[in-house]
């Protein structure tokens, strides 16, 4: 099916950005990945979370103790499981960041990971928060989901509110695109089912054109150009993904992604800082530029390596999924908190028949 060619091309774009990124804490300068990098981000994270949205329905329709003990304590599990692996790659991070880091400041950003999201791992987090959000908005008209969801994307896809916490600015922009994927999958599917080659080619192109020239002009930092544009990627993803349909790696990797988004970016650290090793005092050679790319294909295929090794023994278990104990303690914890009050009006009548003429009488007597 398109969605996992297309969650596989949005994981690729992930870890591409990501290698990125941390290439360029060293002495390495690759300009030309950042303006790619910024043209893509108006596909990469829209279309990511509106995959995930399309996939929700069944966890978003269950009852709050499946949900909870299933989907959100599994997000919530592999979420703060990683992160003490995300602490110590920051202690490799800093032998060429030259970043100071303290067993006290190291303690604090990790006591407050779960409700101030660090490193690469944040797509997690918004996603257990989108989940919740959603089936708690379920009986709330999804049209005015969508646009109290867009307004405030657009708000937090321009200039005017600044930078706080990638987590938090993440979850304001992409929820929007996670509840068009939840509520209009149908919609979704049906132009899927419908685009042509011409058209696919002609809306890729066109959403190309779009992104870099808002990029490029700052045209995307105009309250609503940036959702503007995100939402014309995500429809370009889609038309993208069917035409890479034919690729068979791009749906394994979709059907992969979890293992993928955990382990690749403490593996790409690692390669930095093997790199930062090996650059002498002169200018880095050229031929570095293709570096990002080398990265993503490393980082992925030891992601998936890694993943496959593990999964087989009692670290891989606890590494990617909450052990059954932690999920039964959530499901029982849920189940007790859910208290449905029934009235039963014929007893109460009943009830009420029998008790009046009690009352009276005792009234009587005083």
């Amino acid at each position: 099916m398109w969605i996992d060619t297309a969650r596989g091309l949005a994981i690729l774009l992930v870890v591409l950005i990501h290698a990125t990124d941390w290439i360029q804490e060293t002495a390495v300068r690759i300009p030309l990945w950042d303006d790619v990098n910024e043209v893509l981000s108006t596909l990469r994270m829209p279309l990511f979370f509106a995959c995930a949205g399309i996939l929700a329905t069944k966890w978003v329709n269950a009852d709050w103790a499946d949900l909870l003990s299933r989907k959100v304590t599994f997000l919530a599990w592999v979420y703060l499981i990683w992160q003490p692996v995300g602490s110590l790659v920051a202690l490799v991070a800093a032998r060429f960041t030259g970043d100071e880091l303290t067993l006290v400041r190291m303690l604090g950003s990790l006591a407050l990971t779960p409700v101030r999201p660090r490193f690469e791992l944040w797509f997690l987090w918004s996603l257990a928060l989108f989940f919740v959000l959603a089936r708690v908005l379920a009986r709330v008209p999804r049209g005015r989901q969508v646009a109290v969801a867009a307004v405030c994307s657009a708000l937090w896809c321009s200039a005017l509110i600044p930078e706080t916490n990638l987590g938090w600015d993440g979850s304001v922009k992409y929820f929007v695109f996670f509840l068009i994927g939840w509520h209009y999958r149908e919609v979704l599917q049906a132009f899927a089912e419908r685009i042509g080659v011409a058209a696919s080619l002609a809306l890729i192109g066109g959403w190309l054109l779009l992104s870099a020239t808002a990029y490029l002009s700052g045209l995307a930092e105009i309250i609503g150009v940036g959702l503007l544009v995100r939402l014309i990627g995500v429809a370009a993803g889609i038309a993208l993904a069917l035409r890479l349909q034919s690729v068979p790696l791009l749906t394994y990797l979709g059907s992969r992604t979890l293992p993928i988004y955990l382990a690749h970016t403490p593996l790409i650290i690692c390669f930095t800082w093997l790199l930062s090793t090996q650059l002498g005092a002169g200018e880095p050679p050229a031929a570095l530029g293709l570096l990002p790319v080398l990265f993503v294909i490393a980082a992925v295929a030891l992601s998936l390596l890694l993943h496959a090794e593990l999964k087989g023994n009692s670290l891989g278990l606890l590494l990617y999924a909450p052990p059954a104990a932690v999920v039964a303690w959530v499901r029982r914890l849920a189940s007790a908190g859910r208290r449905p009050l029934v009235i039963d009006l014929r007893a109460l009548e009943e009830a009420s028949a029998v008790q009046l003429p009690v009352a009276a009488a005792e009234h009587g007597r005083v």
